[in-house]
């Protein structure tokens, strides 16, 4: 079966999908996708060919208004696993603060806003007024998407609410009701295996049998070797390099 890895941003998800990278590394033809490939892109999945498709096993991603549930369920099809990993909410805000701040996301919509800011005064940043905003250089562009990092991403990953963004402005700055909410676990309720960030190393038997029982190379490995290895894989290099850690330490993505 196929196994289909649901990235929630900032929650691990490079130490789930790093293995599986690595121990493919010689294929010519890795049964790896990442979904987050764009449309129009030589790499896009409705431009590969069959016979490369039929060797894809290992799914992995974010959902976004390009890849909702939707979207990522004709891909795949009805016969796969669904796993994810998840993680406090509160550290998962203060984890991607640091990260989308740093230079190495120069590029992002956010790099600006996050560093003329504090981390408490981000907090607060969704109720402030966007003419305010765009005088200190704050675009209205930035303010949504660290509005979708602040309210509970998780539920709004998991419920598709971000999805609704798309067409209905107003969704960037609704909290997630209880509707979303029973959504959210319902949708939960359909992957074969849940963690949290903190518990994945102890967890790793667990989630084997969907990675073909790939194990976590032993002794670590550098992993930013892995990614120059694997050509730095659908983009990932930076990624990798910047933010993996070796699978002993307890702690993985602070």
């Amino acid at each position: 079966m196929k196994t289909v890895f649901v990235h929630i941003f900032k929650c691990a998800g490079t130490a789930l999908t790093a293995p599986v990278l690595f121990h493919y590394k010689d294929e010519e033809i890795k049964p790896y996708y990442n979904f987050n490939t764009l449309p129009g892109h030589p790499k896009h999945w409705d431009n590969l060919p069959e016979e490369h498709k039929e060797k894809i096993w290992y799914f992995s991603g974010h959902l976004s208004d390009h890849n909702t549930w939707e979207s990522l369920q004709k891909m795949v099809g009805r016969d796969v696993h669904y796993i994810t990993i998840l993680r406090h909410p509160v550290e998962r805000v203060i984890s991607t603060y640091y990260y989308l701040k740093h230079e190495k996301c120069k590029n992002g919509p956010l790099y600006k806003m996050l560093n003329m800011y504090s981390l408490e005064e981000c907090l607060d940043i969704w109720a402030l007024d966007r003419h305010y905003l765009e005088k200190k250089g704050v675009s209205e562009h930035a303010r949504r998407v660290w509005v979708q990092q602040l309210m509970n991403h998780q539920t709004r990953i998991l419920s598709d609410l971000n999805y609704c963004y798309k067409t209905k402005i107003k969704g960037y700055f609704k909290v997630p009701d209880r509707h979303d909410l029973l959504d959210a676990e319902f949708r939960l309720k359909l992957f074969s295996e849940v963690t949290i960030q903190e518990d994945l190393y102890e967890d790793w038997d667990r989630f084997k049998p969907y990675l073909r029982d790939i194990e976590i190379p032993d002794p670590p490995v550098d992993f930013i070797q892995i990614t120059k290895k694997c050509g730095g894989e659908d983009g990932l290099e930076d990624y990798f390099s910047n933010e993996c850690k070796p699978f002993y330490r307890r702690r993985f993505w602070s």
